[in-house]
């Protein structure tokens, strides 16, 4: 049975690590539920990269911008607020 350390690391068994492809460098979320330690890993960097791959390709072969009137109101407070910025010639980093 694993057991803390004095840093306060645990040692994840090598049958569990293989099982869910856990490599050196791996992202985990680890969070208390009731008197349990939940341990998540994230989505893959492969299936992430293929997703934005996905999304890229979408937008590619729409390249038509969607009509202002068909946007939800968060959409077009975001729009607004970059299109004011543009006008300005103000960059996001110029508040920083």
């Amino acid at each position: 049975m694993p057991t803390v350390d004095s840093e306060g690391r645990i040692r994840i068994p090598e049958e569990i690590r293989d099982s869910l492809d856990l490599t050196p460098g791996t992202e985990v979320t680890i969070r208390h539920v009731d008197d349990t330690v939940v341990v998540e890993t994230g989505p893959p960097p492969e299936r992430i990269l293929d997703r934005m791959e996905t999304l890229f390709d979408e937008i590619s072969a729409d390249p038509e911008p969607t009509p202002r009137g068909e946007l939800d109101a968060q959409s077009r407070s975001h729009l607004d607020a970059i299109q004011s910025g543009a006008a300005s010639g103000k960059t996001a980093t110029d508040d920083q």
